[in-house]
């Protein structure tokens, strides 16, 4: 069992909110053997800060970590890409959909998304990548496509755990 994020320095397993020590105290302080890493659902860490996660936690802790949000949102804020990514687009500014990426500019990101986990995996350290999906995200056949186009560009040795905010999935 672990907790989303790490660094809420409020919460009851975070000393409550004395000395926030980071992930190590999260890690080895509370018996957690996971987290949910939810950065990654807003950018791309370095891996320097991936590593040094690792380096912070016991031998047998798990990280799942959140795809990029804009691959599950299928669009967002130009400014919001990586600046490789954006180099790619014609509009500089704005929001953008994925419909309207060039697709090399698509495939960009899930090569980022999987080269991200590569030292989790090699330091037996991952968990599965969550694909959160926001409340206009309703099932229908278009997508159910999609969630099999992630699983496909999705690296093969990872899991993946999806997380439905509409809650119209669960009918039926």
């Amino acid at each position: 069992f672990g907790t989303c994020g790490w660094s809420d320095h409020s919460a009851p397993w975070n000393n409550r909110g004395k000395s926030a020590s980071g992930l190590q105290h999260h890690s080895f302080g509370n018996d957690f053997g996971c987290v949910e890493v939810d950065s990654t659902c807003y950018n791309y860490p370095r891996m320097s800060t991936i590593k040094a996660w690792i380096n912070s936690t016991p031998n047998f802790f798990l990280f799942h970590v959140k795809l990029f949000g804009f691959l599950c949102s299928r669009g967002g804020s130009v400014q919001s890409l990586p600046s490789s990514v954006r180099s790619l687009l014609n509009v500089k500014t704005g929001w953008i959909s994925d419909k309207e990426m060039h697709p090399a500019a698509k495939q960009l990101l899930w090569k980022m998304s999987n080269e991200m986990l590569t030292p989790l995996i090699r330091q037996n350290k991952m968990g599965v990548v969550v694909l959160q999906f926001h409340l206009n995200f309703h099932p229908n056949g278009e997508n159910r496509e999609y969630i099999r186009r992630c699983r496909r560009n999705l690296r093969g040795d990872v899991r993946m755990a999806i997380e439905f905010r509409a809650r119209s999935w669960l009918r039926g």
